[in-house]
């Protein structure tokens, strides 16, 4: 949660705003009110960057785990083929030997 420095935006009314210290005061409490839960930090967005990487990354593991057991299959499978071609081929060549 940000921190609003209520005092510094009073002084600053005041000063360079041309407000009467009341209504600055009571300006900088409203706003720090209104805006105190909502603005976000440097550590707010530092802490949302950290969680969001880290649910990229655990997408990401998940995506490469299936991709390697796909690419497993799919070697499984070119062995599969290459055994079948090959006793087609036997087949076949014994069959025109004979």
């Amino acid at each position: 949660m940000a921190i609003i420095d209520t005092l510094k935006l009073a002084r600053a009314l005041r000063d360079r705003g041309g407000f009467t210290p009341e209504a600055a005061e009571a300006t900088a409490e409203a706003l720090g009110e209104a805006l105190g839960e909502q603005v976000a930090s440097k550590a707010d967005l530092d802490q949302a960057t950290q969680r969001l990487e880290h649910r990229i990354d655990q997408r990401f593991g998940r995506i490469h785990n299936r991709i390697d057991k796909l690419n497993a299959r799919l070697n499984f499978m070119q062995w599969q083929i290459g055994i079948i071609a090959g006793l087609q081929i036997a087949a076949l060549v014994k069959l025109f030997l004979r």
